[in-house]
């Protein structure tokens, strides 16, 4: 099976911008151009263990989209734990994702970066000429 990915430009090493739209691979939500992630908010320290820019970068951007529209908290990682799947996230990596959303994820947290980010900002905003 081909999965879909997304078409990415990074602001720094903690922020990403979707230059196009995205829908992942067996996933009905769309994530419009110009949404910015931070793929997984994993602590730089685990990076070696999970990167947060490996095979989790997908699912993670549908995850930080659907924090961000305030979509159901458990609904989001129940898609997000679905989409690790899909994209053949290891299944030890799947569960330490899953959990460290279900604990640590806050929608408080994403909805206010969402808003300060400005999710409206076209892509060609962020492309240096």
């Amino acid at each position: 099976m081909r999965l879909n990915r997304a078409v990415v430009v990074g602001l720094d090493l903690d922020e990403w911008v979707l230059i196009k739209p995205f829908i992942a691979t067996r996933s009905e939500i769309s994530v419009p151009a110009g949404f910015v992630t931070d793929f997984a908010s994993i602590p730089r320290f685990f990076w070696r263990v999970l990167p947060p820019h490996g095979r989790i970068k997908e699912p993670a951007i549908v995850h930080d989209y659907l924090y961000a529209i305030d979509h159901d908290k458990k609904a989001a990682d129940l898609e997000f734990k679905k989409l690790m799947k899909v994209y053949r996230v290891t299944w030890w990596r799947r569960v330490a994702a899953y959990h460290a959303v279900r604990v640590f994820g806050s929608k408080r947290k994403s909805i206010e970066q969402f808003k300060k980010r400005g999710l409206l900002k076209t892509p060609e905003h962020y492309l240096r000429p």
